[in-house]
């Protein structure tokens, strides 16, 4: 099934054409590629037994050097330039992963004949439409638990 995209953008073009996708597209698609692994990979226990094992050393190293000016500026400037990368990788992992559920559920809905096609794409609707549809799924919870004859949980605030 051929993707639809938007005129003019490098995918459109290079897919119409059947040319070779851009240098842009194909950087992103490392990145993209990278991000996940990288992703992954953080999450592994391997990955916490190494980092376990560099807090360690860092320690070690600490009392070796005795806590040094020069070792702290260094091991705070590795520590935060690690953290800043990882934030977007793992950030840029999330928001694929994101919207590829959103995209099975927009699936899950159009395929489904009684769901209501007003729920695909929901995230893009203005915050009033989306309280609107709460307060009509917490009326229909309300009349659930009333049939069932239990009291109703105090449910959360829906965040803002």
């Amino acid at each position: 099934m051929p993707v639809e995209s938007h005129p003019g953008t490098a995918r459109a073009s290079s897919v119409k054409r059947g040319r070779r996708r851009a240098p842009v597209a194909e950087a992103l698609g490392w990145f993209r590629a990278f991000s996940h692994f990288a992703s992954k990979a953080a999450g592994s226990p391997v990955t916490f037994l190494l980092t376990l094992s560099v807090v360690v050393g860092w320690v070690v190293l600490g009392a070796v050097y005795q806590f040094s000016d020069k070792w702290l500026l260094t091991m705070s400037t590795a520590t935060s330039v690690l953290t800043f990368l990882m934030v977007f990788l793992i950030q840029a992992t999330q928001n694929r992963d994101t919207h590829a559920l959103q995209l099975k559920l927009d699936e899950l809905i159009r395929s489904t004949s009684d769901a209501r096609n007003l729920f695909v794409r929901l995230e893009g609707l203005p915050d009033e439409a989306i309280k609107e549809m709460q307060q009509e799924f917490d009326a229909v919870r309300q009349k659930a638990v009333s049939r069932l004859g239990e009291k109703p949980k105090e449910q959360p605030a829906p965040r803002k």
